[in-house]
């Protein structure tokens, strides 16, 4: 299905292609396990355009995009962590007609570059155990290093951490 692949930094008129590839891959991954009001919640919640443009116009976080012949197909974010701590948060979405190309190591690549670019020498990212197409992603390139439970609207479900070294 991918043709032409090219991974590139995020502009301001991708946010609506970005926010479409998070809700399918939302979707697809979360399925059965999130009921469509945390789906919703979360989704408006972290993708609200005023977001995706603040990282966008950031200087110390950036958002990579994956086209296909122009069609954003998946995104990354890399962000330092907050104040004090060691580790940069990154995250990877596909969407899932694409996904097991290699598209989400790409963008992950690009992200943790960027990152390491910054000085950052490790990154880390949770999934939510349930969510099994981000927990075989983030096996393959990291080592899971924590798991916890995490409330979202009431529920409580548990996730995993993953983390590695970038430099």
């Amino acid at each position: 299905m991918a043709s032409n692949i090219t991974v590139r930094t995020a502009k301001p008129e991708d946010v609506g292609a970005i926010q479409a590839v998070a809700r399918r891959s939302w979707d697809a991954a979360y399925e059965g396990v999130l009921g469509d009001e945390v789906v919703n919640a979360m989704l408006e919640g972290g993708y609200a355009e005023e977001s995706l443009q603040s990282v966008i116009d950031s200087s110390v976080a950036e958002l990579f995009v994956a086209t296909d012949d122009d069609e954003v197909v998946g995104y990354a974010n890399g962000e330092p962590g907050e104040e004090g701590d060691a580790d940069a948060e990154v995250s990877v979405y596909v969407d899932p007609e694409y996904w097991g190309e290699g598209i989400g190591s790409r963008l992950l690549a690009e992200a943790t570059d960027f990152l390491a670019e910054q000085g950052i020498e490790r990154v880390r990212d949770s999934v939510l155990a349930e969510n099994e197409v981000g927990n075989a992603f983030y096996e393959r390139h990291f080592e899971q290093v924590d798991q916890h439970e995490v409330d979202i609207l009431g529920d409580t479900f548990t996730a995993n951490v993953y983390a590695g070294d970038i430099a």
